[in-house]
């Protein structure tokens, strides 16, 4: 198993390091690696609390029970059929068209919510970064403290 490092609502920088002359030395800076095994179900979880993904649950919701009513009334009209009740095959029909309509009209309200699932999704990505444990010498650090680094290599 890899071992992580969880850093939260930052992006992170690699500060890679040497001992020289027996103090150690930053040589270079980098970005910190994120661990998208680790990253993800982090990620997930974050997203569950959002309204879009309350809102698209609700929507999966309705649409079970529709699909469910829709199977029921085809296979009451497909009985109705059976013992040549028109009235019964005609009302049975009719439900079976209403609730796939109204399927149909909720996956219309589910397509803007995806993209804005997705987006939420990548942001949470990178605000509930795992990354990956550091090599002896290299550590993680917030990119303000990257910014102060790098000013003060272009100092000397």
């Amino acid at each position: 198993m890899i071992n992580v490092i969880k850093l939260r609502k930052v992006i992170m920088k690699t500060k890679i390091t040497q001992m020289i002359d027996g103090k150690e030395v930053v040589i270079a800076l980098g970005e910190a690696q994120i661990d998208p095994i680790a990253t993800a179900p982090v990620a997930l979880e974050a997203l569950k609390k959002t309204d879009v993904y309350k809102k698209i649950e609700d929507f999966k919701s309705q649409i079970g029970t529709l699909a469910n009513q829709a199977f029921q009334a085809i296979a009451n009209a497909k009985q109705a059929n059976m013992t040549n009740d028109k009235i019964g095959y005609k009302k049975y029909s009719e439900d079976y068209q209403n609730s796939l309509a109204a399927i149909k009209e909720i996956e219309g309200q589910l397509l803007p919510l995806a993209t804005e699932l997705q987006e939420a999704y990548r942001g949470f990505i990178v605000s509930e970064a795992v990354y990956f444990q550091p090599k002896p010498g290299e550590y993680i650090i917030s990119d303000k403290e990257a910014k102060k680094i790098e000013a003060q290599l272009q100092a000397e």
